[in-house]
């Protein structure tokens, strides 16, 4: 019985990630992450597509966030995206993500999060930016998030998900 079952499930993310252009959301715990290395961009908004970012390995599984950012030519504003998918087989840990704009002109931070809990479907975050407002750099920090402790486990890296030239290096 547990074999059909496995297969059942096998089956049913397969047709998800052929059906629906989703990423792989499952990782195992060797796989590589993504590199520090960010698109830049001279002028205009970027166009890009990031990710995927990872967390630490837990119970074998690991959260997993991707995301775009583009500039919006009929509004003129810059949007930001990102989905976290929680892929733990454990009920108190979900899938969390920290978002970090930095604005170096302005000596500004800002720090945007989204939690998802649940194997099914994902959370999206989304940030809208206009003109000066717009961050020089994104960077990206995928956790598990406990539910006994209300806390942040099991961290990755931060990650750039773009940077603008000449915006220099990240503090953490």
């Amino acid at each position: 019985m547990h074999r059909s079952i496995r297969r059942l499930f096998a089956l049913s993310a397969a047709s998800a990630v052929i059906a629906g252009g989703m990423p792989a959301i499952t990782s195992p715990a060797g796989a590589a992450t993504t590199s520090a290395t960010a698109p830049t961009f001279d002028s205009g908004y970027p166009n890009v597509k990031w990710g995927p970012v990872y967390s630490q390995s837990s119970d074998g599984s690991r959260a997993v966030a991707v995301g775009r950012a583009w500039g919006d030519d009929e509004n003129g504003g810059f949007n930001f995206e990102a989905r976290i998918y929680d892929r733990s087989p454990s009920s108190r840990l979900c899938g969390y993500v920290r978002v970090k704009f930095i604005n170096k002109e302005e000596g500004r931070q800002t720090i945007r999060s989204a939690r998802k809990c649940g194997p099914v479907g994902f959370t999206r975050l989304t940030d809208i930016s206009w003109e000066n407002d717009v961050a020089d750099t994104a960077l990206v920090q995928v956790c598990h998030w406990d539910r006994r402790t209300a806390g942040r486990k099991y961290c990755g890296k931060w990650e750039y998900a773009y940077r603008f030239e000449g915006a220099g290096q990240p503090s953490s």
